[in-house]
């Protein structure tokens, strides 16, 4: 019973690792947004 929860215990952990993967590859694609004029409103204030 004991490996049970402890199964259920490491699933959490495992999942909390991805996010921090994810949350560095999500600022890169902000810089191509102002690349491709994506903010409008940012890409503006960079041209002028």
């Amino acid at each position: 019973m004991n490996v049970s929860g402890s199964a259920p215990v490491q699933v959490p952990q495992q999942v909390s690792t991805p996010p921090p993967q994810q949350a560095a590859p999500q600022p890169a694609p902000p810089a191509a947004s102002h690349s491709s004029g994506g903010c409008s409103g940012h890409g503006i204030s960079i041209y002028v």
